[in-house]
């Protein structure tokens, strides 16, 4: 029960980390206010999918992990896109097909990637599916370093976006393209915690997440 709770803590910690007022916190970039939502916009219902990775998990996890979130995160502020939520995507990513997964989504469009690297190298190939027509709307390969993930997840939104075929209005534009941090390691601690309280939540990755989110901070 002492883990479990300590599990709950924490992954309330790592929210917080990456969501107090830029005024609390020098980690955050301005703050952006959301926009009024209107009735009249067609939804887009999407599912975001656990990124696959190609390689070394402890290294390339928690940046699938991390372009998930971002990419759930920035979807979600769209007025004309409803996202599946987290739990849902979970029980999805263990369903085998994607009409399978769309159906336990309840969504028409579903997100995939891939994450692979070699050195200092990282490749990201996105995707997006209509999984009532079997039909592939679009793919694409995305290439940079760990450094640039920044900049990475703000190249892969922009594509999916023009993809969707969503029009977005200015506030939704500078939200989309705003960041929790510029610092670019507290980002990768705070991806390294997200992703060990994702694994089996035992003592030992409790204090593992607790210590790289005071890193991040």
């Amino acid at each position: 029960k002492q883990v479990a709770a300590g599990a709950a803590v924490l992954l309330t910690i790592g929210a917080l980390i990456f969501a107090l007022p830029a005024s609390r916190r020098y980690l955050l970039g301005p703050a952006v206010e959301p926009a009024t939502a209107s009735v009249d916009v067609p939804q887009k219902h999407l599912g975001v999918m656990p990124l696959r990775v190609l390689g070394d998990q402890a290294v390339l996890g928690p940046i699938a992990a991390g372009i998930e979130n971002a990419l759930s995160t920035k979807l979600f502020q769209l007025r004309a896109v409803t996202v599946a939520p987290t739990a849902a995507v979970e029980r999805a990513a263990k369903k085998e097909t994607l009409a399978d997964r769309a159906r336990e989504l309840g969504a028409n469009l579903i997100v995939t990637g891939t994450v692979q690297g070699a050195g200092d190298s990282l490749r990201i190939t996105m995707a997006l599916d209509d999984a009532t027509s079997g039909q592939r709307l679009w793919a694409q390969e995305f290439s940079g370093l760990p450094a640039d993930i920044l900049t990475l997840e703000d190249r892969i939104y922009g594509r999916l976006v023009s993809a969707l075929g969503v029009t977005q209005t200015a506030e939704e534009m500078a939200r989309g393209f705003a960041h929790p941090t510029e610092n670019v390691e507290a980002y990768q601690l705070y991806l390294r915690g997200r992703n060990t309280m994702r694994s089996q939540q035992d003592l030992k990755n409790v204090e593992t997440a607790l210590g790289v989110y005071e890193q991040a901070l």
